[in-house]
């Protein structure tokens, strides 16, 4: 069976790839269409960054402190009596122990992105919610069907 090898070089021209031995006649591709340039972003390959872009332009960064507190809020509802001061559970633990509270968002987040709930695309620093996401892509959806 031939191996069949891409080897791209520059010239004048947008970048050209050159399907090897065994490829009939040797055939060159202009690969310009996987290409993209976009301004403050630079030039990248394929498609995955296109996505990354769209989203991080038109999809707001989920505020999970928020969303954390949230869902310890409906887990534990009731309040703390300390002595004579009364605080709600979320308040307490996070003035109690910081580093409890921080390692079980961490986990919390973990867990949302292993069920596919929160999607990140620069390995934690952001996060966005898959609904979010969702919306944006059925907007982009009606937009292009109201133009076609």
């Amino acid at each position: 069976m031939a191996l069949y090898y891409v080897e791209f070089f520059k010239q004048k021209e947008p970048p050209v790839a050159v399907l090897g031995p065994g490829t009939p006649h040797n055939v060159r591709l202009h690969i310009n269409d996987l290409m993209r340039l976009v301004d403050g972003v630079g030039v990248e390959w394929g498609i995955e960054w296109v996505v990354k872009h769209l989203v991080e332009q038109n999809v707001e960064v989920a505020d999970t402190e928020a969303a954390f507190e949230e869902s310890v809020r409906q887990c534990y509802p009731e309040e703390v009596t300390i002595g004579w001061i009364t605080y709600d559970t979320v308040s307490a633990i996070k003035e109690l122990d910081r580093v409890s509270w921080d390692m079980s968002e961490s986990e919390w987040i973990d867990q949302e992105v292993s069920e596919d709930n929160l999607v990140t695309f620069d390995l934690g620093s952001k996060h966005y919610t898959r609904s979010d996401i969702e919306t944006y892509l059925d907007e982009v959806e009606c937009e292009l069907e109201a133009a076609g």
